[in-house]
């Protein structure tokens, strides 16, 4: 797959190649242009300036593979998944809740039962204004959440996830910082 990947360009590298000896060879213009610049940069590397010409000439194709560097960094590397992009599952209000990252927001929010992994069905309670999850399979009801309808319920548990998330950040970052005081 490696190799693959750095023969990519090869078939492009060699039509404009071609392309370009066989503008210099059929069109006389372009070959006198060509040499026209060849001798403007030839007169330009040995003309006497402060700084010597092949000091500049190497400073300027550094500077091109630098920048080179900079635009492929940027459109060709993917950027690093968060520590949290594997966290997907967590245990609130005894439901076992699941979730699919898409970017930085949580989608798919859905409460499973902690015994046999089954999806959880709601019933709202509007006097009450909470929200009960049961088990179909295990014939049980597993929690129930204040809420005046099933959306409040699905922000309040990505808040909740949120925190949490934000609490093992806090961790992570206080760990780091006292392995590197030892």
């Amino acid at each position: 797959m490696k190799h693959m990947n750095q023969n990519k360009y090869l078939p492009l590298l060699s039509f404009f190649t071609l392309f370009i000896l066989l503008l210099f060879i059929f069109v006389p213009a372009f070959k006198e242009n060509i040499l026209i610049v060849h001798e403007h940069i030839r007169s330009a590397l040995i003309g006497s300036y402060k700084v010597n010409g092949w000091i500049l000439l190497f400073l300027v194709l550094f500077s091109m593979v630098g920048f080179g560097y900079v635009l492929y960094t940027l459109y060709y590397t993917k950027p690093r998944k968060s520590f949290y992009a594997n966290y997907r599952s967590e245990s609130i209000k005894n439901a076992l809740w699941k979730w699919q990252w898409k970017e930085n927001s949580i989608e798919s929010l859905w409460c499973f039962c902690p015994k046999c992994n089954g999806e959880l069905s709601y019933n709202t309670d509007f006097l009450l204004q909470e929200i009960s999850f049961s088990c179909q399979n295990c014939q049980q009801e597993i929690t129930k959440i204040q809420g005046e309808n099933i959306n409040y319920v699905l922000t309040y548990i990505k808040k909740e996830i949120r925190r949490i998330i934000t609490k093992k950040e806090l961790k992570i970052k206080k760990e780091s910082k006292q392995n590197r005081l030892y």
